[in-house]
């Protein structure tokens, strides 16, 4: 198991893991570490980018993935070398993105929260916080007319982030995650930590990525358009600040 690290700070850049095992699968050649601050991809958050220095070698890290209780960091061909096995490696995650990350995903929860605040029918059941087009995706299945709720939620929104209201992660278990989220359930990984997300009063949900921990960090967060999809509704949003 590797010790995911980047669940202790996500403001934590630069750390040590001691190599364990090299690898390959379809993806190419990795490295496993016995803990890591670099985020792999999942949960609708995409892999951390950054670089490990290990023998002396800057080995750049391109993709980051989750498997079977391990994190593989993977690596250029022209890196993959036994000589770093048992080496102790110094990591250091690409700040800028990993920013960005976390703010896109606290605003995906920010968005989930306002808007079944305002519609309890509407049940938040995806989330993609990837730059290119982020949205979370809510089970709508009894036809709410979102795009009614869109201006009320940015001012909301707007409210909240004024507020500076705080985030906080903590660590819990997969009974307490699924009494506090039944709808969620199904989709909530048993191999990886239980962990829930909380912005400030609104209710928790579950959730393994990383995230600012004060909503100023934000800047501001607008949703831009509801799509209907199937039974659900797709809300896009975006950050309409950089900071």
């Amino acid at each position: 198991m590797t010790k995911l690290s980047y669940l202790d700070d996500t403001y934590t850049f630069e750390d040590t893991g001691t190599v364990q095992e090299l690898g390959r699968d379809e993806k190419g050649g990795y490295l496993i570490l016995d803990q890591t601050i670099f985020y792999p991809q999942g949960g609708g958050q995409p892999a951390d980018k950054g670089f490990i220095r290990i023998s002396g070698d800057d080995v750049p890290v391109s993709f980051v993935g989750f498997h079977d209780g391990r994190v593989r960091h993977y690596i250029p061909d022209t890196y993959f070398n036994q000589k770093y096995i048992g080496q102790l490696g110094a990591l250091s995650v690409d700040q800028q993105q990993r920013e960005l990350n976390a703010r896109l995903h606290t605003a995906g929860h920010l968005v989930s929260h306002v808007i079944e605040n305002l519609n309890e029918n509407l049940i938040p059941v995806k989330g993609y916080h990837f730059n290119d087009g982020p949205y979370v995706e809510f089970l709508n299945e009894r036809g709410v007319d979102v795009t009614a709720l869109i201006n009320g939620s940015n001012q909301q929104m707007a409210t909240d982030i004024a507020n500076t209201h705080a985030v906080s992660a903590t660590l819990s278990d997969f009974p307490t995650i699924s009494q506090l989220r039944p709808q969620l359930a199904p989709f909530i990984p048993k191999d990886k930590p239980s962990r829930i997300v909380t912005v400030g009063s609104y209710r928790s949900l579950p959730c393994g990525g990383t995230h600012v921990d004060n909503l100023k960090r934000l800047g501001s967060v607008k949703i831009t358009k509801a799509k209907k999809q199937k039974e659900n509704v797709r809300i896009s949003y975006v950050l309409t600040e950089p900071l």
